[in-house]
């Protein structure tokens, strides 16, 4: 590995939060957001390799086929995690990792792909990360209907989405309170969705993408479910339809919650 040892990330703090990432849906929003701010290491083709490909002027990147068939770019967070993966070592690259998203638009990549916690991050994905910095944008929608909404307790809640949640607005002190509710009347069928209340102090986008990323990959029902800001106030819970019985998340809780908010050093 020809690099200077200066300049190779040591990806504690990337591998810290891959691993609980792997382990809690709750960390991935945070996860993005350190890869996105973070050197990794690349395998760049050597000059034998190089020789009579296309565009040789042109930065390449080493791919590895894998096993359904699709190639990838490997990518690595640090020296330990490359040499475990390439013991014999070879040719490699430090390069910020929005400057790698933009060279290989189109392409997989693969981080880690010999350690246990690892991330692939599909040509989509890179594409949201560069354009929208978020995997999940959601649809805003401006309700119109002037059917009545009724509004009732979650018989069969999605525990697993819950958890999740709960350790994410733990590590965010602006939300101050969060309630999951059955709602009818918001759609035009007559079936029930569910709708997720936030009582955000101050701006509730960051929050809106970070739950609607959590979401994603923790609830699988078979009704939809959005999201809609509790307003601010005394009345703004009532006003809003929630009541204190649908709540699964309040400020206090944080606090008795175990949130780690760095990396964790390799054993």
């Amino acid at each position: 590995m020809n690099v200077p040892a200066a300049t190779v990330p040591d990806g504690v703090a990337l591998e810290g939060l891959l691993q609980q990432a792997c382990e809690n849906a709750a960390w991935r929003p945070a996860l993005y957001r350190q890869l996105v701010q973070t050197r990794v290491l690349v395998i760049v083709p050597d000059e034998e390799q190089t020789r009579g490909v296309a565009r040789p002027d042109r930065l390449h990147f080493v791919q590895w086929m894998r096993l359904d068939g699709t190639s990838a770019i490997p990518v690595f967070s640090s020296a330990r995690t490359f040499f475990e993966a390439v013991p014999s070592g070879a040719k490699c690259l430090v390069i910020e990792v929005q400057q790698l998203l933009e060279l290989t638009r189109g392409a997989i990549l693969h981080v880690n792909p010999y350690s246990e916690f690892n991330l692939q991050l599909m040509p989509s994905d890179v594409e949201l990360l560069l354009t929208q910095k978020a995997l999940v944008v959601p649809d805003r929608f401006t309700r119109e209907s002037q059917r009545e909404l009724s509004f009732r307790r979650v018989a069969d809640p999605p525990v697993a989405m819950l958890d999740a949640l709960t350790t994410l607005y733990s590590q965010h002190a602006c939300v101050t309170a969060a309630y999951l509710a059955a709602v009818t009347g918001l759609y035009d069928d007559s079936h029930a969705s569910l709708l997720l209340g936030l009582d955000i102090d101050g701006d509730p986008e960051p929050i809106v993408r970070d739950s609607g990323l959590v979401i994603r990959d923790t609830y699988h029902g078979p009704v939809n479910l959005d999201i809609v800001r509790i307003p601010a106030g005394a009345e703004g819970l009532s006003r809003s339809g929630f009541s204190l019985d649908f709540r699964f998340f309040d400020r206090r809780m944080a606090a008795v919650l175990v949130a780690p908010a760095g990396g964790r050093s390799p054993q």
